[in-house]
């Protein structure tokens, strides 16, 4: 099992083909979306990435 974890904290769902948006500009990620796992459900433990992944 191979898995990639990516992390953005300012990049909108709303804005990524593999969750509806109507421009494609987000190609490589909605590819990895359509022969992956997606997440359509996350609750994130803190509102701020550098403290949620870097304790």
């Amino acid at each position: 099992m191979k898995i990639i974890l990516i992390a953005i904290d300012t990049l909108r769902a709303d804005r990524l083909g593999c969750y509806g948006y109507h421009d494609d500009i987000s190609p490589n990620i909605d590819g990895l979306a359509k022969d992956g796992i997606l997440f359509e459900n996350m609750i994130a433990e803190n509102n701020v990435t550098q403290s949620t992944l870097y304790r």
